[in-house]
């Protein structure tokens, strides 16, 4: 099924699986990442106080990489692990560079690991046809990394540096939990997340148990892929015969102690965040400048390697911080154990679906003058596919905050067409820049989709956690619910003064 966002130039419709229509948020990974050859630089999210920092910093020069004598691997002001300024870091410093040639541990040199027999033992996995997944692999490499000696494996140095707890993904979260803190839309992703989460499990567990020597426990292997899956990234390597490129994971030391900032948004949305409600206060604390806020480096690529460079004044004992990628709340929460501070930001996004039922009660509420009329603005919908769904399927809009969604624009705009007028200058319209037809038209169009939005901020965000227990699960919840009410609310203030575009066939 099309996942793509419903446009007002391409239709999508997502399947309901579950009961109140809920529809499954899409757990993206962070932003590829495409260098040379086996090495890249990953994500990191798990915040944990690090003891071996300046340990951690030695090996990765020793490596190859070059480390700014302004950085620390340290606890944040927040007693958080992260990477803090030493000094004032002016813009455009070049504070981390991870040439080609450093290491880059993926699955596969792990194939060529020698500890325990492990290339070995993957080797002949392989051989049967039922290869593990990247994670699976690099989970059991890490768990045989912990126990080895100094000297005796490539990974045990940034293994033993790794948090010792586990990340709290929602994959590990017990399923009534889940059901009771989380929003619905992010249940059937949930659902998929422990699935995925079980089998990489298994596949590192049967990896370890062919290995010789100390066997991990389930908690270890849980530790483990929590770590791989909230630190990989995607990249390009090179496979065996050197012939080729394939997407791979790979994990990376220092860059992933690196803590995740989003997007603020602009300041000039302050007007629309308070006529939603928001106080000034709270509008001053999410919004703001590029060169003031936001991610403190920016990456650059060059000559297969990559370099973090820093994008605004970066004060001494401040964190150093980087964006993982336009990810969402849910994304975050599902791949990385948290909710960005605040938590809405400019990567904030609702996938608001809406049953054909509440369309055509639509139409009803919006009658037409003339049969004639009602037949072609069926007609439209049908055409862009907002009408005449399978049972069980719905209408998809992406929702941002302070921005009226277009797709739903365009959807009211068919709507809203009433008189034979209307639908003559409709037709006619042919600049995608302009109304489709005259201001009462369009005045209908926007007043149908500010009810649509606010009435799902009310519907659908009323709810909030009912457990409080563990405080920080229940945190990252209500931050979540927060989040999308505001995200509908102001996106239906600026609903009121939005351009209507003509709705296109799929």
């Amino acid at each position: 099924m099309n996942r793509d966002m419903y446009t007002a130039s391409q239709g999508a419709r997502v399947p309901s699986s579950r009961p109140t229509q809920r529809a499954a948020a899409s757990s993206g990974a962070p932003r590829d990442v495409h260098l040379s050859q086996r090495k890249a630089p990953h994500t990191a999210c798990h915040c944990e106080q690090l003891s071996s920092g300046a340990a951690l910093v030695h090996w990765a020069r020793s490596d190859g990489a070059f480390v700014s004598a302004a950085l620390s691997v340290n606890a944040t002001s927040d007693g958080l692990r992260g990477v803090v300024a030493t000094r004032d870091v002016a813009v455009g410093e070049t504070l981390l560079s991870i040439p080609p040639q450093c290491t880059a541990f993926s699955a596969v040199t792990a194939r060529a690991e020698l500890f325990a027999g492990l290339g070995a033992t993957l080797q002949a996995i392989d051989a049967t046809g039922d290869a593990p997944g990247d994670e699976a692999v690099l989970a059991a490499w890490l768990c045989l990394a912990l126990v080895s000696t100094p000297g005796a494996c490539a990974l045990r140095a940034y293994a033993r540096a790794l948090p010792q707890s586990t990340p709290d993904l929602p994959a590990l979260w017990p399923a009534e939990i889940a059901e009771e803190l989380l929003p619905w839309w992010m249940l059937d992703a949930v659902d998929e997340s422990r699935l995925s989460f079980a089998e990489s499990l298994q596949s590192a567990a049967s990896i370890t148990a062919r290995s010789p020597g100390e066997k991990p426990s389930i908690e270890r292997l849980q530790w483990a892929v929590a770590h791989v899956r909230a630190r990989a990234v995607r990249y390009q390597v090179r496979t065996a015969d050197g012939r080729s490129m394939t997407w791979a994971k790979c994990m990376m030391p220092i860059v992933d102690t690196q803590n995740h900032e989003q997007e603020w948004l602009d300041a000039d949305v302050v007007p629309i965040l308070m006529k939603a409600g928001v106080s000034e206060g709270d509008a001053a604390a999410i919004t703001g400048s590029k060169t003031t806020r936001g991610p403190a480096t920016r990456v650059e690529f060059s000559g297969g390697g990559a370099s973090w460079v820093s994008q605004r004044p970066i004060p001494s004992g401040s964190q150093v911080t980087w964006s993982y990628g336009p990810l969402s709340n849910e994304q975050c929460l599902l791949q990385f154990g948290f909710v960005p501070t605040p938590s809405l930001h400019a990567d904030c996004l609702v996938e608001l679906t809406i049953p054909e039922a509440v369309i055509i009660d639509a139409l009803a509420r919006c009658p037409a003058d003339t049969a004639s009329v009602d037949s072609k603005r069926r007609n439209l919908l049908f055409a862009a596919g907002a009408l005449g769904m399978q049972e069980g399927e719905q209408a998809l809009f992406e929702v941002r905050p302070c921005a009226a969604p277009e797709a739903l624009m365009a959807v009211c705009g068919a709507i809203a067409l009433r008189t034979e007028a209307d639908t003559q200058m409709y037709e006619a319209c042919t600049d995608a820049g302009g109304e489709p037809a005259g201001q009462q038209h369009a005045s209908r169009a926007r007043a149908l989709a500010c009810s649509v939005l606010t009435s799902a901020a009310q519907q659908w965000c009323g709810q909030r956690p009912k457990q409080d227990e563990p405080c920080d699960r229940a945190a990252a919840a209500t931050a979540i619910w927060d989040a999308a009410q505001r995200t509908l609310a102001t996106a239906a203030v600026a609903a009121r003064t939005a351009r209507v575009p003509p709705l296109q066939p799929v």
